[in-house]
C-alpha cells in the first residue's frame, strides 16, 4: 500500500443561472401589481433595479419587524414589548 497516491476528483463547478430581463420584469410585476409583465419589461433598467431594491428593503424591514414582535415577549421584564409599544404609539401619533 505504501507509495500509492489517492487523488480526489474535483466537484463540477456550478453553472450560475444568469438573471435575465424577463426575471427582473417578473419580479417587478410580482411586487408591484399595477405593472403587467409587459409593462415591467418596458421599464428602464435603472428604474427596474430601484423598484426591486425598494421592494426587497421593505420586505426585509417587514420580516425584521415580525422577528422583533415574536421575540419581544421573551425579553427580560418585557423590555422588548414596551419598546415596540412605544415605537408604534409614536408612529401612530406622528401622522
Amino acid at each position: 500500500m505504501q507509495g500509492r497516491v489517492v487523488r480526489v476528483a474535483k466537484l463540477p463547478e456550478k453553472k450560475r443561472h444568469p438573471i435575465t430581463a424577463d426575471d427582473l420584469a417578473a419580479e417587478v410585476a410580482y411586487y408591484y401589481q399595477q405593472y403587467s409583465f409587459i409593462q415591467a419589461k418596458r421599464l428602464p433598467l435603472r428604474r427596474t433595479l430601484k423598484l426591486l431594491a425598494t421592494a426587497r428593503r421593505l420586505r426585509a424591514q417587514h420580516y425584521l419587524e415580525l422577528a422583533q414582535i415574536a421575540a419581544a415577549p421573551h425579553t427580560e421584564g418585557g423590555e422588548g414589548y414596551q419598546a415596540l409599544i412605544k415605537r408604534y404609539k409614536e408612529e401612530a401619533n406622528s401622522g
